[in-house]
This record gives structure tokens, C-alpha cells and sequence, in this order.
């Protein structure tokens, strides 16, 4: 078969496995067939026929005697000087002197059906045992990472794991350009990784600028960024574009490539969305009284951000009342919370928690009282017990004063009116049988 194909580089070969196995050294390319020996430097004009018949194409550029044969997508000085770029490349050292650089971007391109670079280069010597000749190594350094700094070792051994198996064939060179990358930015000991980028958190600005990049308006960037910040803070993760945060004790904040801003927020809302509004500039009473009304994640971040004007109006609304709803319990809070709601955003909703299941008989007094202090008793009886409404009835006067001092204080905010709502809601106490706060 050797012999009949003679004209084939690979098939050729094929007689001379036995003398392979004994150390022996073959290298057929389209102009020749020779032995080396157990010499393993190739004869000259092999390499390059090699690179011509492959997928890609080379151009070959001399760097202060050393001959680079480098794609496109990378500079031969860069590879002659072994530093890494933001493009990336497959860096071959063949012992012999020359270096071979595909870029990445070119790797990628490999379809399912086209044959890998390292077996088209193997199978055109015998024994196809590459080590023995040429050294491949990946370089590629996130944009942003300091020139400097080399990349952690974690970052360098997960290259080499990745460039074994697409040398033994069990990793399809299409893939391997984004794996790789992705090997470096999971390995990274710190900061903040988006976009195939790095950022080393102490710059919000570039934090925000970069976010800006994936849509949302400026104050969903900002917000965003200060949760970022935030959560670099107390340690790493990872953000997937489903928005959830896989939490790790160490390594860099990485933002998974395609997760949009309304990912980023969702995935650090539950334990940072206190920074993010501090980021917003929302601080003191506004801050407390925001942070109050949040019931769970919002639906859209866009409309809640938006609400923020309107959430610290009523926050300073509710900040001249002595306490804040659901601060006072039993009777007293239930009666004190619907008074301030009902004047703060409106009957209506009061009314309906007035009318919600009550857990006790105190309970469902309270609300009555309010709801007949209100005047929004009216068909609404079947929601409370008769003791109750007996119960809720002799409060209703004290809780009447109250609704009234209060509409009061929100007209006239100054101490006056303060101390008369402080009294009113003390005689509400009294009335009560509790303790006035």
C-alpha cells in the first residue's frame, strides 16, 4: 500500500512504522521523503510545505533571526517576544528555531469535518509523536489585564490541560479558542470580569462605562456597578445569564459573556441591592424608608429605578410621622400602620389590608377601628367577628384623633404637629390598654 501510493505524504510512510518503533525519525512532504535518524530536526523545506497544505494561511516574517510563520490575526513580534495579546494565539516552538502562531480567531473557524492542525502536522511524520520536535503553548491575556502581571498559574496549567487534548485529539479545534479563553478568566485570583475583559474594581466609572455597553439606562448601570463593587467586597462568583450567582470564596467576579444588565441585577439583588442604592446617591431616612418598602425582587428594574423619585418623596412623607410602619406592634402597630398608609398612599389600599384574614381578635379590632375611624366600614362587616367589631369600636375615637393629627402633620410639618400626633397616638394607647411607645 506504501508503495502504491507513493505519491500520497501520508500513505508513503506506511513501510516504515517497524523502523519508527525503533527509533528512527521519517518526514515526507510534497517534495521529498526522508529519514533523519534518530535525529528529530526536520529536513528544511518540510515545515513549510506542511503549513502550506493547511487550512490556514501563514505569512512568514523574519524577527531578529528568528523565522515567525504567523496568521493573520497576530503579530509577529508579539510571538517572537512570547507575549500575550488580546486576540490570543497557538504559540509553536519547534526545537529546531522556528515559530509557528495561529491566531484564536482563525482556530475558531474549524468545522466539524476539517481535520485538526496538529494531526494534519503528525501525520506528516513518523512516529507522529509531536513533543519531540515542537513545544505548543496558548497565549492569551484578557483586555484590561496589566502587561506586566503575568497570569496566575491556575490560569497557564487549565491551557495546557486544553491544548493536551486537542493534541490527542479528543477536543475539537473549533472549540478551542473559546475554551481556552474561558480556562483564563475562571482561573482569575481577583477583580471583575466582563466581556472577555478585566477590570480590577477601583474604578467605578469603567465598571459603569462597561456596563452601559450592554444596554439599560445610566442609573441601571450605575446601580449595577455598585452591587459589583459590592460583591467583590466579600468574595467572587459567577453571574450566568439566567441571573443567578454562583457564589465562590475566591477568585474574580466573573460576568458570563451574553448576561445582560437585568441579569447582573437580579443575581446580586438579594444581598446587595442596599449597595446599589447607596450607589444611586439614596442615603438616610430615604435609604431606610426604601429598603422598608421593598417587598422581594422587583419585575423590572428599569420601572423600579425610575420609581425611585416618587419612593423618596414618600419617604420623606412618612419620615415626619415619629415612627415608621412596622415598627410598633400588636394593636397599636396594626391601627398606627393603616392610619399612616391610609394617608400616605391612599384608603383604597388601606381598606384592603384592613380586610385581609386577621390572626386574632385583637387584630381584627384594630383594623376595625380604623375602618370606622375612615368611614370605610360600610359593607364590610362579614370580614370581622361581632366581638371584634365591638371591640374595634370603642378604639375608633381614639383612631379618628389620630387620622386627624396626622393629616395635620403632613400639611404642617414642624414639632407643633409632631406632638400632637405623638399624643394622639399615645391616648390611642390608652385607650387600647397598652403601652404607649
Amino acid at each position: 500500500a506504501s508503495l502504491q501510493n507513493h505519491h500520497n505524504v501520508t500513505l508513503r510512510m506506511l513501510a516504515w512504522e517497524e523502523h519508527a518503533r525503533r527509533g528512527l525519525h521519517f518526514f515526507s512532504w510534497s517534495e521529498g521523503f526522508v529519514c533523519t535518524g534518530r535525529d528529530t530536526t526536520p529536513p528544511e523545506g518540510w515545515l513549510e510545505d506542511v503549513l502550506d497544505r493547511s487550512r490556514f494561511s501563514f505569512t512568514t516574517t523574519e524577527v531578529d533571526g528568528v523565522t515567525v510563520h504567523h496568521t493573520e490575526g497576530v503579530e509577529a513580534s508579539l510571538v517572537a517576544s512570547d507575549q500575550p495579546d488580546a486576540v490570543g494565539y497557538i504559540r509553536m516552538a519547534f526545537h529546531h528555531g522556528p515559530l509557528v502562531a495561529i491566531d484564536l480567531e482563525a482556530v475558531g473557524t474549524a468545522g466539524e469535518k476539517d481535520k485538526a492542525f496538529v494531526h494534519h502536522l503528525a501525520m506528516s511524520m513518523l512516529p507522529p509523536i509531536l513533543p519531540r520536535l515542537v513545544d505548543v503553548e496558548a497565549r492569551w491575556s484578557p483586555e484590561g489585564w496589566p502587561e506586566d502581571t503575568p497570569l496566575p498559574d491556575a490560569c497557564m496549567e487549565g491551557m495546557d490541560r486544553l491544548l493536551d487534548a486537542w493534541q490527542g485529539l479528543t477536543l475539537n479545534e473549533g472549540m478551542l479558542g473559546g475554551r481556552l479563553k474561558a480556562e483564563v478568566l475562571t482561573n482569575l485570583e481577583h477583580g471583575l470580569v466582563m466581556n472577555d475583559g478585566w477590570l480590577d474594581g477601583s474604578d467605578m466609572d469603567r465598571i459603569i462605562e462597561t456596563l452601559t455597553s450592554l444596554g439599560g439606562t445610566e442609573d441601571e448601570a450605575v446601580f449595577a456597578a455598585a452591587m459589583l463593587v459590592a460583591r467583590m467586597d466579600v468574595g467572587g462568583g459567577i453571574i450566568d445569564t439566567r441571573g443567578e450567582l454562583l457564589e465562590r470564596d475566591e477568585g474574580a467576579l466573573l460576568v458570563t459573556k451574553g448576561a445582560s444588565l437585568n441579569a447582573i441585577m437580579g443575581a446580586l439583588w438579594t444581598e446587595h441591592h442596599e449597595d446599589g442604592l447607596v450607589g444611586l446617591g439614596v442615603e438616610g431616612d430615604d435609604l431606610e424608608a426604601i429598603l422598608a418598602s421593598v417587598d422581594g425582587r422587583p419585575k423590572s428594574f428599569g420601572a423600579f429605578l425610575r420609581g425611585l423619585d416618587d419612593a423618596r418623596a414618600a419617604a420623606r412623607r412618612e419620615a415626619r410621622f415619629p415612627h415608621r410602619r412596622g415598627r410598633l406592634n400588636g394593636p397599636l402597630g396594626i391601627t398606627h400602620d393603616l392610619v399612616l398608609t391610609g394617608l400616605l398612599d391612599g384608603g383604597g389600599r388601606a381598606q384592603k389590608a384592613a380586610c385581609d384574614r386577621h390572626d386574632d381578635v385583637e387584630a381584627a379590632a384594630a383594623a376595625w377601628a380604623w375602618l370606622l375611624a375612615a368611614d370605610r366600614n360600610t359593607g364590610q362587616e362579614w370580614h370581622f367577628e361581632p366581638v371584634a367589631r365591638d371591640r374595634g369600636g370603642a378604639w375608633s375615637t381614639a383612631a379618628r384623633s389620630l387620622i386627624e393629627a396626622g393629616s395635620a402633620l403632613l400639611d404642617n410639618d414642624d414639632d407643633e404637629h409632631r406632638d400632637a400626633f405623638t399624643t394622639a397616638l399615645a391616648e390611642l394607647a390608652a385607650t387600647m390598654g397598652v403601652n404607649a411607645p
